[in-house]
């Protein structure tokens, strides 16, 4: 075959054959881009599990490190419980010392009296007695007069010694005891500070993670479900108590009361019924009270606890039935003084202000429920003063 054809079926070949080189390597070029948003998928998935699996552990971690807060809160109350017991008994004993001091004040005075009776006869008034030239039998009962005379005043000083030594050893004692006491509470109370400045550290790291996780809309999902794990558990727990028999507080008439309710907690509210929370279209469905660091909690009206446990999104919480499907709730407390089955009058202390279950600063999560739906607690509640 001649040259020239050669050369121009070897250009058609070359011709023929481009587009397709083209197509592939466009097809290669786009499986390798493909493959890489895959990977970046990936690794974002991966990465998302991980900071939730953190979160989890960083959750159970600050659960775990609100209920130690609460039991050192609790072992300190305790402590100063018994310290104010121990002065109330030092206030009983000192009064007990100063009826004491007087009684003795009193001895002293008579046997002042009766030795300078003594003193004036001369100190041998037995003997002269005894050498008296009277009749014997007289001689016999004066004498025995003196003994006992003498008996009672050693006795009279042996109970003067005795008391003073009884004094002395209960106050060395209660001493010691108001001492011991002090440094128990101390520890007690460093414990606490210890345990909170702990608990601090691992509301910073969950707050870091769920700062990362609020960049993917976790949080809200999270938010959206603690809301309806609430709503699961005051469901539960209204199917419980219908099906418990003998019981009505259907007197305790909470509906009555509506507006004369005391607050639950002294403090300015900081957020209110039916306001938007700080992420997506949640919204609150209570009131948030701000409040010092362990603040008496009370309950607003008379009804039966029925939880007191660690609650996701609310810490420490207590729920109390009110009757009539009326529930109150209080969140976010350092430590529980009730516990589930207990009876609790209006103003009863039920727990103290914390900053659990995440919270940044300490305050009261008030929350009040009509037949299983929040309803606002404001118009229940007294007006503050």
């Amino acid at each position: 075959m001649p040259r020239a054809p050669l050369i121009i079926l070897s250009l058609l070949l070359t011709l023929v054959s481009w587009p397709a080189v083209a197509v592939e390597g466009d097809y290669a070029d786009t499986e390798a881009e493909l493959e890489a948003v895959r990977e970046r998928i990936e690794s974002v998935r991966q990465s998302l599990a991980e900071d939730e699996s953190e979160r989890d552990e960083a959750e159970a971690a600050l659960e775990e490190s609100d209920r130690r807060v609460e039991r050192a809160a609790r072992a300190l109350r305790a402590a100063q419980q018994e310290r104010s017991e121990l002065a109330a008994r030092v206030a009983d004993l000192e009064a007990e010392m100063a009826e004491r001091d007087e009684a003795l004040q009193a001895q002293r005075q008579r046997l002042a009296q009766q030795l300078r009776a003594v003193w004036q006869g001369g100190r041998d008034a037995g003997l002269r007695v005894l050498l008296n030239q009277e009749d014997p039998s007289a001689l016999q009962r004066l004498l025995a007069y003196h003994g006992r005379l003498d008996a009672a005043r050693r006795a009279e000083l042996v109970n003067i010694i005795d008391e003073l030594e009884r004094l002395q050893a209960l106050e060395t004692e209660l001493e010691e005891e108001a001492a011991a006491l002090a440094r128990a509470e101390d520890e007690a109370e460093a414990r606490r500070d210890e345990l909170a400045q702990e608990r601090a550290q691992q509301r910073e790291r969950l707050q870091a993670l769920e700062a990362r996780l609020a960049e993917t809309g976790e949080r809200l999902v999270r938010m959206e479900a603690d809301e309806q794990r609430l709503q699961g558990l005051l469901d539960e727990l209204a199917e419980e108590l219908a099906a418990v028999p003998d019981r009505d507080l259907r007197d305790l008439q909470f509906r009555e009361h509506r507006g004369e309710l005391p607050w639950p907690v002294d403090g300015a509210l900081v957020a209110r019924f039916g306001e938007a929370r700080d992420i997506g279209d949640i919204k609150w469905r209570g009131l948030v009270i701000e409040a010092e660091n362990g603040t008496e909690v009370q309950a607003v009206a008379t009804g039966q606890v029925v939880y007191a446990d660690w609650f996701r999104g609310l810490g420490l919480l207590v729920i109390v039935d009110h009757g009539e499907g009326y529930l109150s709730l209080y969140g976010y407390n350092e430590s529980l003084f009730v516990e589930e089955g207990d009876s609790v009058q209006a103003g009863a202390v039920v727990a103290s202000v914390g900053a659990s279950g995440g919270r940044r600063e300490p305050g009261l999560y008030f929350e009040v429920r009509a037949d299983g739906d929040p309803v606002d607690p404001l118009p229940w509640l007294a007006e503050a003063d």
